[in-house]
Parts: C-alpha cells; structure tokens; sequence
C-alpha cells in the first residue's frame, strides 16, 4: 500500500539522492537529479506528480526527448536514471508504506542505442596534446606566477593522454593511491561503483616526470592528488578538484592553445573522453591487444567498448562474425546438410 499523503517532488528527488549516495558516484547521482528534476517539471506541466505518473506518461517524455533532437544513447541514460529512481520508490522503507504502488518504468521499452557520433567526440590527436602541454609553462595573471596552477593542469592532462582515465576516475585520485616506485596508479572504482571494478594504470616516464613536478609544488600531504585549494586569511582550504572543473579547464586550455597555434576559435575540441578515445585506438593500431586495452580502461572483456571506441575490427565480436561468415560459406552447419 503506498503512502496517501502527498510529497512534494524536490524532497522526494532529494531522498532518492540520500539513498543512493553510498552505491552511485557523485556524478551519477548529480545527472540522475538533473534527469529527475526535468520530468517533475514535465509532468507539472501536465498536473501529474512524480508519484502518479504512468508508464504511459513516461513513455511520452522520453519520446519527446527524442523527437527534441537528444541522442538515443543520452535518452536510453535517462531511462537507466529514472528507472532507478521508480525501482527505488516502490521498495518497502522498512514501515510497509512505499513511495508508489508500483513501478511503471517496468512497462516502459529501452530506446535503443546507437553507436556515439564520433564528430561529437572527436579522439585528442598528439599534436593537440603538445599544444595543450605549451600552455602550461611561463604562464602568469595579476595574481603573479601561477606555477602550481600550471603543473597541476599539466599532470592533469599528461595522465589523461598517457592513462586514458575517465574524469570521475581522476579526481577520485588520492596522493596514497600513487605508487611512486613501480609509477603506478590505484583507481578506485567510480562509473556505478557496483559494476566497474578498480584497477591499477601505468605512468610513462613522461606523465610521471609532469607529475612528480607538481607534487613537489603541490606538497607530499595526503588527501586528493588533484586539488582545489582557496585561501581565507591565514586558513588554507584543500579539497577534491570537480570533474566539472577539468573540463572547464580543458576548455580555457584550448581557447589559450588555439590563440597561441593561430588557429581559429572553437577549431580545437580537446576534452576528457577525446583523451581516452585516442588512446583506445592507438592501442590497437600500434598492435596492441585487445584484452590489455580492456584492462587498461577498466572495460568488460566482451568486445563491444572496444569496437564503440576504437571502430576498429580488431574486436572479438568481429571475430566472431567473420568466422561464421566463412564457416557459413564453407559449409558449415546447416548448409552441410544434402537435403
């Protein structure tokens, strides 16, 4: 029996948040509450609440998310949060009072996915890398020489290019997590929590070298590797750098870059998952093999990351199909039979 007073839907949104902030990364919980935030205002619109709405209701809004010009891929994101949020809601808090009756996301079809845009998220060439690098040196404001800024910013994007890991991943980097002999780097799991395993990267020479210089500005404390640190008086706040903040970062980095190059503005398009995306595809053109390619990037060890990021057909789900097309063509199977 589910609860007869009514809720409003901030605070619902807001409970649903608490619940879930020991299972989901920040991150997806701060899109699951923006996701959240926009249907409650759909539905207003509609005089239906969070908690009467309907399958029919549902499918409604997410058919017209598509029809607005969203990606599947982003719609098929908000399914996944706002099926999270139902299934949540329906569950007995423990007083046998549920939030909902039931949960009508159960009768609402998954958009089906397509393979990303790459002109979306274009891989960060070498080039783009070194340019982005140069202007992190020799740079000052009125504020005079921001050096631990710079090298911050350079570690930052040497253990993007270098590492390939994903923005959660990095700020979630704290200075114990480095291991500063073997130059390795402890990841902690962050993308769902529940599904992504952590998993330990490699630092070349040259990410450990840009590295090691900003710790030496930056202090050997413990606490996030990548900080944020604001001073009030004679009080020094540090804390954990937001994965917000890289891209925001990224983005002045190639606006300097561009001037500095001659190019024009918003030519370069560098961001965290073009990092990533380079590398996937390097990997594998310079012949290496798809199973340490998954284990670097903390994939499954099914193909399908491998052939959505690289699009490469070095994949074993190109394999396969490439071996039942020749054994079909052979003879194989059914095609043997002599009827």
């Amino acid at each position: 029996m589910p609860r007869t007073m009514p809720i409003p839907a901030d605070r619902l949104i807001r409970a649903f948040a608490a619940a879930r902030r020991t299972a989901w990364s920040h991150e997806h919980i701060y899109n699951s509450v923006n996701t959240l935030n926009r249907l409650a205002a759909w539905l207003a619109e509609r005089d239906v609440t969070l908690v009467d709405a309907s399958a029919t209701d549902l499918d409604e809004y997410l058919a017209e998310r598509l029809d607005s010009g969203r990606s599947p891929n982003t719609v098929k994101g908000n399914h996944v949060q706002i099926k999270g949020f139902y299934t949540w809601a329906a569950e007995d808090p423990g007083d046998g009072l549920p939030y909902v009756a039931r949960n009508p996301m159960r009768r609402v079809a998954v958009p089906k996915q397509e393979d990303p845009d790459p002109a979306r998220c274009p891989e960060t060439a070498e080039w783009e890398y070194r340019a982005l690098l140069a202007t992190c040196t020799g740079r000052r404001t009125r504020a005079g020489d921001r050096r631990a800024l710079d090298r911050r910013d350079a570690a930052i994007i040497a253990v993007l290019w270098h590492c390939g890991v994903r923005r959660g991943e990095l700020v979630a980097i704290d200075y114990a997590h480095v291991d500063w002999d073997a130059q390795m780097i402890h990841l902690p799991r962050t993308k769902g929590r529940g599904r992504t395993r952590s998993r330990d990267v490699y630092l070349p020479d040259e990410a450990m070298t840009v590295l090691e210089r900003y710790v030496w500005e930056r202090g050997q404390h413990d606490g996030p590797l990548f900080e944020s640190t604001r001073r009030s008086g004679a009080v020094l706040t540090r804390r954990a750098l937001a994965a917000n903040s890289v891209h925001l970062m990224l983005v002045r980095r190639c606006a300097v870059a561009e001037a500095a190059e001659g190019l024009a503005a918003g030519s370069m398009r560098t961001r965290s998952h073009g990092f990533r995306r380079g590398l996937a595809s390097d990997w594998l053109e310079s012949g290496g093999s798809q199973a340490a390619l998954e284990t670097q990037m903390g994939w499954r060890h099914d193909g399908h990351m491998a052939a959505r990021y690289a699009g490469k057909r070095l994949t074993k789900i190109a394999a396969a199909e490439a071996r039942a097309v020749a054994e079909a063509r052979s003879g194989s199977g059914r095609l043997r039979r002599v009827s």
